[in-house]
């Protein structure tokens, strides 16, 4: 009879056999943090990190749960892994953006147990953030309480007259008064030069 001894090589036998407290209290915690989200989403006066986690918690939840309840290759184990990761970086600059500090530091330390577990020469790469290629032009936008009631008592008469009356200091050149002489405008609306 064999007794099998775990390989630090492994990373299946690093998640599952070695490091598998961390691994525990990884999936729980991510659990939780997501119930969390979602109870404070049933809320009708709800916080304004609740909007911004609400969907990327359950991404971030799938390869985890995925890979607490099933067993994989290391390669694919590694994908789960670094895609769970990458995810929660999302997340936290999101969350970071609008300076937002909830969650923050339980998903950094989710984030940071997910990344001891890779190997001496293992590593992931991580998203750049680009706020316009993220944009999507149909979704919903989320905006903050405070910013509501500011916007509900924001005074458009008076800031409409100081514009105004900013404006009227300045007399904003014409045409006639920059006296360009040799152009017309012809029938098909491109500028020529008069001959």
């Amino acid at each position: 009879m064999s007794i099998y001894i775990p390989s630090n090589e492994s990373l299946n036998d690093r998640m599952r056999l070695i490091y598998w407290e961390e691994f525990q209290y990884v999936y729980h915690t991510v659990k939780e943090v997501a119930a969390q989200i979602r109870k404070d989403n049933r809320r009708k006066r709800r916080e304004f990190v609740t909007g911004l986690a609400i969907t990327p918690i359950k991404r971030i939840l799938a390869p985890i749960s995925r890979m607490f309840n099933h067993r994989y290759s290391d390669e694919a184990l590694f994908i789960l892994l670094s895609d769970a990761v990458c995810k929660i970086d999302l997340l936290i600059r999101e969350i970071k953006e609008y300076r937002e500090t909830k969650y923050l530091d339980v998903l950094e330390k989710i984030s940071s147990i997910l990344v001891s577990f890779m190997g001496k020469y293992q590593s992931i790469q991580l998203y750049l953030f680009d706020s316009s290629k993220y944009e999507q032009a149909n979704a919903k936008k989320p905006v903050s309480e405070s910013f509501k009631q500011w916007l509900a008592n924001f005074d458009f008469r008076g800031f409409n007259r100081r514009v105004e009356r900013f404006r009227s200091q300045f007399t904003f050149p014409t045409f006639d008064q920059l006296g360009i002489s040799g152009l017309v405008i012809s029938s098909s609306s491109q500028w020529t030069r008069k001959y």
